[in-house]
């Protein structure tokens, strides 16, 4: 701890010696990354006619969070399969993805920011 104001650091000698107060310690923050759970995001029903084909699949998504908690940009990096309904499933995916909060981190300065990562959203029926 440290004392301010005008008495502090003031020593006397023959002539009145200003003797600087103690520079506050600075200590850095760490920086602590975007909190990214997709487990806790509400899962999004199969789509009828995907279900009807029968179409199942694993649907890569990349998608970056802003600085807000909220996903920015996503975009199929690996689409489920090639028929339309596994285009249904991929479109689905990402929709459901974009609607998650997701909580920001911070850099060293205490900001917040964003992230990105990858992830797979699994197709299957049961």
């Amino acid at each position: 701890m440290y004392r301010t104001g005008a008495a502090a650091g003031i020593c006397h000698s023959q002539s009145p010696n200003f003797a600087s107060a103690p520079s506050p310690s600075v200590t850095k923050r760490q920086a602590v990354p975007a909190t990214i759970n997709v487990a806790s995001c509400e899962k999004p029903e199969f789509p009828a006619a995907a279900l009807r084909a029968e179409a199942t699949g694993t649907t890569k998504i990349r998608f970056t969070v802003d600085a807000n908690g909220r996903v920015s940009k996503a975009e199929v990096e690996k689409s489920s399969g090639p028929s339309r309904e596994h285009r249904l499933l991929d479109r689905t995916a990402i929709e459901a993805l974009s609607k998650c909060p997701f909580k920001p981190g911070t850099d060293e300065n205490g900001q917040a920011v964003g992230a990105t990562t990858v992830v797979d959203y699994v197709w299957k029926t049961e």
